[in-house]
């Protein structure tokens, strides 16, 4: 039930172009490294912004091709494609050469049917630097940037003007060869939150951002990692399958309410996201009837409360979007996991009549 319910926002959140599409997924790039078509640094683009004391990344619909969009493991052995942090990127630290590897094959495995000329660039820079490193000595000995590199963390991705794209993962040829890739997922079963049959089943979930105490890297609510989980000579998710098309979209929907002031709240341990299945006032509004007072507008909550009375004296929920369902998920830290601490469900007007309650 949970799932779905996220999944449903993420289908409302699709669209209005509000989400990443399947196959992609919302993410910062610090800077561009413009190559020429031979792979051959020309210049270092620097897309950062300055919000109040900080530098703030640009973003990006990215290529998503699995749980290291969000979250490396130690192995150094999966890279994202066509971006990542600039130790992958450059092959930094004692995981080098398999960082630099990884990259390659991403490429490999996933757009090896294109001979798209950015990308066939990229490839021979990262060939190039495997085999020497001075290869990328115009980046990691820049004057303004170098030293920020070489400390492996900034977000990079690729330009290659010839082509007229901003970034190499934004031409056309990028997106048919991801999703010709996943037509041909081996995996195939019955997905249990949409039904679909003979789909791409995910074997590993994805990993959710922003839970407060849990790993600042993220953490899964969904995971299967002993033996005693596994039945019928099936491993990892595939005991409860859910197609990765599913699984990408929940989790997009989760991080997404995560990243929303508006839509979380803290409550004890609990970070608290809240949402309903249409569009609705009481959507927004609900933050307010629990939050601290903000200090540019101390009498919104106030405000908010008055119309929520209202509201429920007058049957404006009922005959508006009264009978929408609306969710409140409760997540807490639970060592590497995520723990569900609460799952409420019911429609607007049931959840308006309790919070009156409440106040009164």
């Amino acid at each position: 039930m949970i799932l779905q319910a996220l999944k449903e926002y993420y289908d409302r959140k699709a669209d209005l172009g509000l989400i990443a599409q399947d196959g992609w997924i919302k993410g910062g790039i610090d800077f561009l490294v413009d190559i020429d078509l031979d792979g051959n640094i020309n210049n270092i683009h620097d897309l950062r912004e300055m919000q109040g004391k900080k530098f703030v990344s640009r973003t990006f619909d990215l290529p998503n091709i699995g749980k290291q969009a969000l979250k490396h493991s130690n192995s150094g052995k999966d890279a994202n494609l066509l971006w990542d942090n600039a130790a992958f990127v450059f092959g930094l630290g004692d995981k080098g050469n398999i960082r630099l590897k990884s990259m390659i094959e991403a490429i490999d495995k996933w757009l090896k049917a294109t001979d798209d000329p950015g990308v066939v660039a990229v490839r021979r820079l990262l060939e190039e630097g495997l085999e020497n490193r001075n290869h990328f000595d115009a980046a990691l000995n820049h004057s303004e940037y170098g030293e920020l590199f070489k400390e492996g963390n900034v977000k990079l991705s690729f330009r290659v003007n010839a082509t007229g794209f901003n970034t190499v993962f934004q031409s056309p040829a990028v997106a048919e060869a991801l999703r010709s890739e996943v037509e041909q997922e081996k995996n195939l079963g019955t997905c249990l939150l949409t039904g679909d049959m003979n789909v791409a089943i995910e074997t590993t979930h994805p990993v959710t951002k922003g839970v407060w105490g849990a790993q600042s890297s993220g953490a899964c609510i969904v995971s299967f990692n002993k033996d005693a989980f596994n039945s019928y000579g099936k491993s990892q998710s595939l005991n409860a399958p859910v197609s990765r098309v599913a699984v990408s979209q929940y989790g997009k929907a989760l991080n997404t309410l995560l990243d929303s002031p508006g839509q979380r709240i803290q409550v004890g341990d609990a970070s608290t996201v809240f949402w309903s299945e249409k569009k609705s006032a009481f959507e927004s509004d609900f933050s307010y009837f629990f939050k601290e007072p903000e200090k540019d507008d101390p009498d919104a909550g106030t405000e908010k409360i008055k119309a929520l009375y209202e509201s429920v004296k007058s049957g404006t929920y009922l005959e508006d979007d009264g009978d929408d369902r609306f969710y409140i998920l409760g997540l807490a830290p639970n060592a590497a996991r995520i723990a569900i601490r609460f799952w409420k469900v019911g429609t607007i007007s049931e959840f308006a009549f309790h919070i009156k309650q409440y106040f009164d």
